[in-house]
């Protein structure tokens, strides 16, 4: 086992209720989203397809174990990231599986400044990443849900697909734009009031540090509800309205369709950009929804201009 540093918040850190208000089968990826994530399930970065974490699997339910996981990785001479380190935690923050690991390859650079990772440290280690494989598979259960930030990339580096994910930079969005990712010591920060990564950059992250991180922030999203800490879900009243919007791109991805869109911004200042349509039913936001639903099938492009004085237009 690596041996593990001690990390605290500097304040008081956030204290996570212990009621769930939504299922967490509400938070796992859908077969879209693992696609669009390029999770290795369907990602074309493989050149075949990697095994499953698990040899057989059962249905997940709002009763299935939640684990956090996160990697350390290093640049080998096979020109890619390969796994140095493997942090395994359970739902109560504690460490069930860590260990270094010896790339098959030729270590090219440690990335010690992100890893952590040094030569005097992985010289005397005889793990394989067959032997993560076969412990992973041994202490994870069949209906095991695996979460974490970005955990495509943990996976593609651990060469294994798993189909029950929940990704933090998927389920927390503070932009508003999907693509836009937040940063795990970001989302830590601001919702758990949480310093981590805070360590010398000589010495680097600490996996296990990053995956109890990964562990509070779903644990927290669970205990607050699906629209909280998502600017892309959450419903805003408008104006003195009295009336909810979705941005726009919440409305196409809730009809779950693929589209090409572009914005643009007719004379407006940045802070009051907002692309909206409305869920309340008047002639405008019917006539907007309308004109997009008439390229979903399509490969035409749209563009949604806004206006000053709040009117959407649409050109297509």
């Amino acid at each position: 086992m690596h041996k593990r540093r001690r990390f605290e918040a500097k304040d008081q850190e956030i204290e996570i209720p212990g009621e769930e208000k939504i299922s967490r089968t509400e938070l796992l990826l859908s077969t879209l989203q693992l696609a669009v994530e390029k999770y290795p399930l369907f990602s074309d970065i493989t050149s075949e397809d990697f095994p499953t974490l698990k040899s057989k699997y059962c249905p997940v339910s709002d009763r299935s174990p939640i684990f956090s996981i996160d990697c350390e990785m290093c640049f080998t001479t096979a020109d890619k990231l390969e796994v140095t380190r493997v942090s395994v935690v359970d739902e109560n923050c504690a460490v069930v599986f860590d260990t270094l690991v010896k790339p098959k390859n030729k270590i090219t650079n440690y990335l010690t400044k992100y890893s952590g990772i040094t030569k005097k440290l992985l010289d005397p280690i005889d793990v394989t990443l067959e032997d993560v494989h076969k412990e992973l598979d041994r202490i994870l259960p069949e209906d095991a849900i695996l979460c974490g930030q970005s955990l495509n990339c943990d996976l593609l580096a651990l060469q294994l697909s798993h189909p029950y994910i929940i990704d933090t930079s998927v389920i927390y969005n503070t932009s508003g734009l999907r693509p836009v990712k937040p940063s795990l010591k970001f989302l830590s920060k601001k919702f758990l009031n949480l310093e981590i990564q805070n360590n010398d950059s000589s010495v680097g992250h600490d996996s296990t540090e990053d995956a109890v991180a990964a562990m509070k922030l779903v644990k927290l999203k669970l205990s607050m509800g699906l629209e909280f800490g998502d600017r892309v879900l959450s419903k805003v009243d408008y104006g003195n309205e009295n009336r909810n919007f979705l941005p726009i791109n919440s409305y196409l991805e809730r009809i779950n369709t693929k589209l090409n869109v572009f914005y643009d911004y007719c004379d407006i200042e940045s802070s009051d950009k907002s692309l909206v349509i409305y869920s309340s039913s008047n002639k405008s936001s019917h006539q907007l929804s309308e004109a997009i639903n008439q390229c979903i099938h399509s490969d035409k492009q749209i563009c949604i201009l806004l206006n000053k004085s709040g009117k959407c237009f649409i050109k297509f």
